[in-house]
């Protein structure tokens, strides 16, 4: 289950990455692509202003070619404001007066330019940005907005023919700003989208990898324990047939001679020597069978759950604990039944032991996937050390930790116990077991 929840969170990363690396890559492209259709309208009016501004401008009162190169100049102006190219035209002097424009008003008129558009004057370079056309300068301009939210300004530095440094201003319409836009994201939104979304995919290729090596290192894993616990399993219940065929009846027959001499011993001291030796041996013998019981209880795969559970619980009750049982009506494997029957029965093991209780609950359920096994009592409760030592369920609870399960012992709050234990169902296939007496 841990395996899974940090490959969810891997792939939440990664997925967050590719979006945040897509959407990083967009904006940029969206942010180039303007500067660039910013600097492709700034390099249009560059080349208007050296191709038609620069030769025909005369700006000395005296120069002889003044009016016949203003009238060439306003032919190519309105030549490119019927083909769409421009909307206005300007031409500054230094101080700030018009002394062009396709618009005759305006010539003569005297405003302020501001110290950006100031600098580029005869300098070369240029400068647009979004106008609204709300300047005074704007005031015979604005019926070129009707219609669109903004034109393009643009300022071009140029020197006249006779060499004075003047200033070139045009009006681009916006929409060939957005289609110069439009045609440089087609270039590069895709170049700077790639790189992230390729390497978004090789994340989640490499997270399907190591989702595959996780699952089949988690099955390894599992394989590898099943073979140790089968092995062990057989070991025990080896060991428990020569507890029973052997060792028990040996201890039977001790038992039964030192009862004997105890009849015939006429020292009191002695007597009382051999009773206490015998009642050693019988509470051992008891505690041998209850081990051995506990081994040899039928698998639940064959008799049922809720029937194997019983067979614990007589355990229990042959030593005057009442015991009820609650069992599950979902489908369990062997795996999953052994587990549950063995936790209810190092838990009603531990109730009889150390608890001093009178009744005791065996529950069985499986939500969302999750074998619960839980085992309570009415008794006096773990002590502060009994909580923090491995009493009752520790080898069980090493199992339980390899599979990625949790356990635990802890008060209840009216008195009594609570030992319990949560197992995914799936990381069960083919388990066995480890079981020890105990606290």
């Amino acid at each position: 289950m841990r395996e899974r929840g940090d490959l969810a969170w891997y792939y939440a990363w990664a997925l967050v990455v590719i979006v945040v690396s897509a959407v990083a890559g967009w904006q940029l492209a969206a942010w180039t692509s303007h500067r660039e259709a910013r600097d492709d309208a700034g390099h249009q009016a560059e080349r208007m202003a050296r191709a038609i501004a620069a030769p025909n401008v005369y700006a000395r009162p005296d120069a002889e070619e003044q009016d016949k190169g203003m009238r060439r100049l306003d032919r190519l102006v309105r030549e490119r404001i019927a083909e769409g190219l421009v909307l206005r035209v300007k031409v500054w002097d230094a101080d700030g007066t018009v002394i062009y424009s396709d618009e005759p008003r305006l010539v003569g008129r005297q405003f302020d330019l501001g110290p950006k558009a100031l600098a580029l004057l005869g300098e070369g370079g240029s400068l647009a940005e979004l106008t609204q056309l709300d300047a005074d300068e704007n005031i015979l301009d604005r019926r070129l907005g009707r219609g669109i939210d903004s034109v393009v300004e643009v300022y071009a530095g140029f020197t006249s023919a006779d060499g004075v440094p003047l200033l070139f201003e045009a009006y681009v319409p916006v929409e060939d700003l957005l289609h110069h836009e439009r045609e440089a994201a087609v270039l590069l939104v895709p170049a700077m989208t790639a790189g992230p979304v390729v390497a978004g995919v090789l994340i989640f290729l490499l997270g399907l990898r190591m989702t595959r090596r996780v699952r089949a290192a988690d099955r390894e894993s599992i394989r590898a324990m099943y073979r140790v616990f089968s092995v062990a399993s057989t070991e025990r219940r080896r060991i428990c047939r020569e507890l029973h065929d052997s060792v028990l009846p040996e201890l039977a027959s001790a038992r039964l001679l030192l009862e004997a001499t105890e009849r015939h011993e006429a020292d009191p001291e002695r007597r009382t020597v051999l009773a206490t030796a015998v009642a050693t041996l019988a509470r051992q013998m008891d505690f041998l069978r209850q081990v051995i019981a506990g081994e040899t209880v039928a698998s639940p795969s064959r008799v049922g759950l809720r029937t194997s559970l019983e067979a614990a619980a007589d355990q229990a009750r042959a030593g005057g604990l009442r015991v009820e049982v609650h069992a599950t009506s979902h489908p369990l494997d062997d795996a999953a039944g052994r587990l549950a029957v063995a936790v209810a029965t190092e838990g009603l093991r531990n109730v009889r032991r150390h608890a001093d209780a009178k009744h005791a609950r065996v529950s069985v359920d499986v939500t969302q996937g999750v074998l619960t096994v839980d085992v309570t009592d009415d008794g006096q409760g773990p002590s502060s050390t009994e909580l923090h030592a491995d009493h009752g369920l520790g080898l069980i609870a090493d199992t339980v930790s390899d599979l990625g399960g949790a356990s635990g012992l802890e008060r209840l709050p009216g008195g009594g116990a609570r030992a319990w234990v949560r197992v995914p169902l799936d990381r069960l296939s083919g388990e066995v077991v480890r079981t020890a007496p105990g606290r």
